[in-house]
């Protein structure tokens, strides 16, 4: 069966930052200021002051919170030899 928990109460802790979180994914990442912490091929990991993992493209100079996806089709060839090392 399904619990009544969370019914009736308008003031549940799991959404009172929702309009928050929204906020602050629909801004963009800073412009990375430091090193990378890791560099996975044209995009690389940064850290903004709160902690949280960014991602910046240095070619596109493009920025995201979200982990870039690998396009299926790769880019260089070298990109695809490369995951026989890392198994």
């Amino acid at each position: 069966g399904i619990s009544p928990t969370g019914q009736g109460r308008p003031e549940s802790p799991v959404y009172t930052n929702l309009q928050e979180l929204k906020i602050s994914q629909s801004s963009l990442p800073p412009v990375p200021s430091s090193s990378p912490l890791h560099i996975l091929g044209d995009w690389e990991t940064h850290k903004d002051t709160s902690g949280r993992n960014y991602y910046y493209n240095r070619m596109t100079q493009e920025r995201t919170w979200k982990p870039p996806r690998s396009r299926d089709n790769g880019v260089t060839r070298g990109d695809v030899s490369n995951t026989g090392d890392m198994e």
